[in-house]
């Protein structure tokens, strides 16, 4: 459900990349991949007049985006260690270095 909704979240991001110079757009991305966790979460089968995935996580998606670029709550750019102390997954690792990680 998560990796068929991922365009959403791509969308979603792009709108608001303009926002916050200091966010790339990787950072608005994963921000919407956790909104969509979240939606994916609490989504109900169940329920007999049930809205689309899509529809229900637009608002998820949209929340998570939207706190990224404003800074708030956890999230805070300027505030927050693990966006100043980010590292770029393209590193070398392993005993002798000789496998990369990088972003699929």
């Amino acid at each position: 459900m998560i990796d068929s909704n991922i365009g959403i979240v791509r969308k979603i991001a792009m709108k608001y990349s303009t926002l916050n110079k200091l966010l790339e757009l990787d950072d608005l991305i994963q921000s919407g991949i956790l909104g969509l966790i979240t939606a994916a979460n609490k989504y109900d089968l169940n329920i007999e007049n049930k809205a689309a995935f899509s529809t229900y996580a637009f608002q998820y998606i949209k929340r998570e985006i939207y706190n990224c670029v404003n800074g708030k709550g956890s999230r805070e750019v300027n505030n927050n260690k693990f966006y100043r102390t980010i590292k770029s997954l393209n590193i070398s690792v392993g005993d002798e270095e000789e496998t990369e990680l990088s972003k699929v």
